[in-house]
């Protein structure tokens, strides 16, 4: 019984650690405060990205699911000047083979981004990096499409998280 009881914590504890996210503020002005803005456009850029993957990021599903998560949030409208630009940084995707049978043996898959808040005039309003890594695996939360998800919301929502204060 109490074999049982070990394994099940130390899976607890995998589970647990297995996928999470960070947030650093770079703003070098540490005076912003979300007074209710609301933005146009949430533009990606992977131009400067190490992506190391087997063809599953999706820039185009980044997008959509920042964008539906801000919806949620009250932080879009289509008439807004302001925009938000996430310049990704690093991609690293774990083979779907390699999650679903090794798991978080085979590492983390992770996202890293810095998302700058622009105003209607093009200025910085706020800059933070946002790290969000998923490291669960087996046949449930291997497959790419669970895994994408979870990294994409993360991100989604710690930006709108970030972006409320």
């Amino acid at each position: 019984m109490k074999k049982i009881q070990y394994i099940l914590t130390a899976l607890a504890m995998v589970m647990l650690t297995a996928c999470s996210g960070n947030v650093k503020n770079l703003s070098v002005e540490s005076n912003y405060k979300y007074a209710g803005q609301q933005y146009g456009a949430v533009n990606i850029d992977t131009s400067k990205a190490t992506i190391s993957d087997d063809g599953s990021f999706d820039k185009v599903a980044l997008k959509k699911k920042i964008q539906e998560i801000l919806e949620k949030e009250n932080l879009i409208k289509s008439t807004s000047a302001e925009t938000i630009r996430v310049d990704i940084k690093n991609v690293r995707l774990r083979s779907e083979g390699a999650a679903v049978l090794l798991g978080f043996l085979a590492g983390a898959d992770s996202l890293e981004g810095t998302v700058t808040l622009l105003g209607k005039d093009g200025e910085i309003v706020n800059q933070f990096d946002i790290d969000a890594s998923y490291a669960a695996g087996g046949f449930i939360g291997g497959q790419d499409g669970t895994r994408m998800e979870w990294l994409y919301g993360k991100f989604g929502e710690l930006t709108a998280q970030t972006i409320k204060g």
